[in-house]
């Protein structure tokens, strides 16, 4: 299994022709103040192996500071196209972070016991007062 690429984004989705959209990439989050929370919030994958082979993938979302869960882990069962390519679409509404820092949204073949992670993308979190010039 490999990883053709992973975003955060606000939404994303798959219209009835198989066409992938993506709106609001984004890898920074800048908050008045914590916790904060993004009413919608969705991580995008697209994934390549064997052609018409079923596969289940896990997602996990962790602090990098201190490793800390701040999402159950997910996991998503699939099957790769005749062509060998899948989409993950997962939808995180009313997401809330505690605090400022990175954080690591990983996945991992779960098809087998070992879950080796295969791609990861990081989202900072920055406190950015809001200034009001006079």
């Amino acid at each position: 299994m490999n990883l053709k690429f992973l975003v955060t984004c606000d939404r994303c989705w798959v219209d009835e022709t198989g066409k992938l959209s993506i709106s609001g990439i984004f890898d920074e989050i800048n908050a008045k103040n914590f916790p904060t929370g993004l009413a919608e919030m969705a991580t995008c994958a697209v994934i390549l192996g064997k052609p018409n082979v079923q596969y289940t993938v896990k997602m996990k979302m962790k602090k990098e500071e201190d490793g800390a869960e701040i999402i159950k882990p997910v996991f998503l069962k699939g099957k790769f196209s005749e062509k060998g390519q899948s989409n993950l679409l997962v939808r995180m509404p009313n997401m809330m972070f505690k605090t400022e820092g990175k954080y690591i949204i990983s996945l991992c073949d779960a098809s087998n016991s070992l879950e080796l992670e295969f791609g990861n993308t990081t989202i900072q979190l920055k406190f950015k007062p809001i200034v009001v010039d006079k």
